[in-house]
């Protein structure tokens, strides 16, 4: 466990995201790092399935921390990138993971260069994007059929195609899932869930601990179980902080100054609420359509109190995580490191607005 905040703030992640032109990799980049708008500065540029996107290795970062890097790498055949030097030309071995994605079945191009990704002996995830597209088809094709049956029928033609992209991908080692994924989160599909957050737990889970804590941190939680796995980062967060204030003298003694510990405790409440996704930004953003209406910042919290203050046990730590000046966070969050039961009851506020906006 990593108990310096420098830590967290400087560890480093490079994933590649690998295929061919067409596969939905610039999509997947951006549904990754929760960037919609096509006018932000970080926003992949995405293209029809004809259109050569990708000609050049590109890095993309996150919003919050360039350490995070997802790289957009070209499938191999091309004269730019013969199979042969491939490996060496996308440079493999500066990659912490791979995620190799497909639009329908992987060929035999792709097959030598996940062979050239097992000898890294780096994790890899083998992915078929524009499920959404594929199960309207489908959808389509059920309508006589009732809701459980329908469904029945979407989750067999998903297996099937799974089995399919297995056994295009044979003689791959520890080949354990495909994963489906879809390229917009809005489509109903009748029931069937895909595994866009399956494949985003599965990349943490297969980092070391100080990157899995740095990258969590960064994403955007879309199930109860990724609220709760952030949480828990964040407790360690809490604790460096703690011993980082600790040190600088930050734990009010009568007739110290505590100025000194104030950008450490100021700078820790601002990024637990930036990480939970409950900044302004992220509310304004996440909850629109929650309640069928658009929130403001104060709003959805004055809306998230109103449903904690029905239990007495956080009612007094409020105002602890929904501090609005530096000066409230300062005290609010130096008494929850003093007392370990504030703590719990603060972590558990912020977690129940995470969850809210999360769920919205």
């Amino acid at each position: 466990m990593a108990t310096n905040l420098d830590d967290f703030r400087n560890a480093t992640v490079n994933i590649a995201v690998v295929g061919q032109s067409g596969s939905g990799k610039s999509t997947w980049v951006n549904m990754f790092r929760d960037i919609t708008d096509k006018n932000d500065p970080l926003y992949a540029e995405t293209g029809g399935r004809s259109t050569e996107c990708t000609t050049e290795v590109s890095c993309f970062e996150f919003k919050d921390n360039k350490n995070l890097k997802l790289w957009d790498v070209p499938g191999a055949g091309s004269a730019k990138f013969p199979v042969k030097n491939y490996r060496k030309v996308t440079k493999m071995k500066m990659y912490d993971a791979f995620v190799f994605l497909t639009r329908s079945r992987f060929m035999e191009t792709d097959v030598e260069i996940a062979k050239l990704i097992e000898k890294t002996k780096k994790p890899c995830y083998f992915a078929r994007t524009h499920m959404d597209v594929d199960m309207q088809n489908q959808i389509g094709k059920l309508n006589q059929f009732q809701p459980v049956e329908k469904q029945a029928k979407l989750e067999t033609f998903a297996d099937d195609l799974r089995t399919e992209c297995k056994n295009a991908l044979r003689g791959i080692q520890n080949l354990a899932n495909i994963f489906l994924v879809t390229s917009r989160k809005d489509k109903d599909m009748q029931g069937w869930i895909p595994d866009n957050e399956k494949l985003k737990d599965a990349i943490l889970d297969n980092l070391t601990e100080i990157q899995k804590t740095a990258l969590s941190l960064s994403l955007v939680c879309r199930t109860l179980e990724q609220v709760d796995a952030k949480e828990k980062e964040l407790k360690l967060w809490i604790y460096a902080a703690s011993l980082s204030a600790g040190a600088a003298g930050a734990i009010p003694i009568p007739g110290v100054p505590i100025l000194i510990d104030l950008p450490i405790i100021a700078a820790n409440f601002f990024h637990q609420k930036k990480a939970l996704g409950i900044d302004k930004s992220a509310i304004e953003k996440r909850t629109m359509g929650y309640k069928k209406r658009v929130w403001s910042e104060k709003e959805f919290l004055d809306e998230v109190k109103k449903e904690l203050e029905k239990e007495s046990e956080l009612a007094a730590w409020i105002p602890t995580i929904f501090a609005t000046t530096v000066a409230e966070a300062q005290v609010s969050i130096t008494a929850a490191l003093v007392t370990s039961s504030a703590t719990s009851a603060a972590s558990a506020t912020a977690t129940a607005a995470a969850t809210a906006a999360a769920t919205a």
